[in-house]
């Protein structure tokens, strides 16, 4: 059984570096473990991914000593933990509105006592059965983490009733998708969302949860972490694709060759 090294990291009073791979595959998975990230975000709302592909990249980054968080896709209960069966340190609920839905999130994502998750012990994370049933239980539910996010003002409106519900461990600010539902979508440092964000990070430490926030920038990452941000999600695979294929066209765009 692998233990969480983004949860050991924020229990200890510290915080831990994300990031996305979102058109790579296991082979990047693996190499963002090599480079010491803590964590990495596998989206499943917004890419096209296979549940086995999923399970690949998961295994590739455990293969690296690193956590994944998955962002599922709500389109059953078997999708709160189906990663964590191939071995997901965590998973993200996007768009959660109401205490009512987080609760139910937590029922299937936790086993017994916190929820009621369906047993089946023949996953990565139980090692294939090698591991004692009685323990991997305990374990799944100490080891493994549920993050919903927050990206609506209906979840605003109800954070406090939503921050008490049993089993969720974390927030995860979508600052597109509120800064949207504000009515503030494309405001650079918009009062509103600095208001939502502070709520936020307010509700999570007095209830004893956890908040993320993805970042642009190392400034922006403190800011957060001042706040008491414990998760940072910076850029992926694709924006450090699209940063470098950039540079490297302005910059061998200026070269000139001399006429003969």
């Amino acid at each position: 059984m692998r233990r969480s090294k983004t949860l050991e990291k924020i229990r200890n009073g510290g915080w831990a570096l994300c990031t996305g791979v979102a058109v790579g595959g296991a082979r990047i998975c693996e190499l963002a473990g090599h480079l010491d990230y803590d964590c990495l975000w596998l989206d499943m709302e917004h890419k096209p991914f296979t549940q086995m592909e999923i399970f690949h990249m998961i295994a590739a980054a455990r293969a690296a000593d690193v956590d994944c968080v998955v962002r599922v896709r709500k389109q059953g209960y078997l999708d709160y933990f189906r990663a964590l069966e191939d071995g997901a340190a965590g998973i993200m609920v996007p768009h959660v509105k109401t205490a009512e839905e987080a609760a139910e999130i937590a029922r299937n994502a936790k086993y017994p006592p916190l929820g009621k998750r369906g047993i089946d012990l023949a996953g990565a994370d139980c090692r294939y059965m090698l591991d004692d049933a009685k323990e991997s239980l305990a374990f799944a539910n100490r080891e493994t983490f549920v993050m919903i996010q927050i990206e609506d003002r209906e979840s605003l409106d109800v954070l406090d009733e939503i921050a008490q519900v049993p089993g969720i461990d974390a927030f995860f600010i979508g600052p597109a998708d509120l800064s949207m539902s504000l009515g503030v979508f494309g405001e650079k440092n918009s009062p509103a969302m600095e208001t939502a964000i502070e709520r936020i990070a307010k509700t999570a430490e007095k209830y004893g949860k956890w908040w993320g926030i993805p970042v642009g920038s190392p400034e922006a990452g403190q800011k957060y972490l001042d706040m008491g941000a414990s998760f940072l999600n910076y850029s992926g695979d694709l924006g450090a694709i699209v940063r470098e294929f950039t540079r490297a066209k302005k910059e061998f765009g200026a070269l000139s060759r001399k006429p003969r």
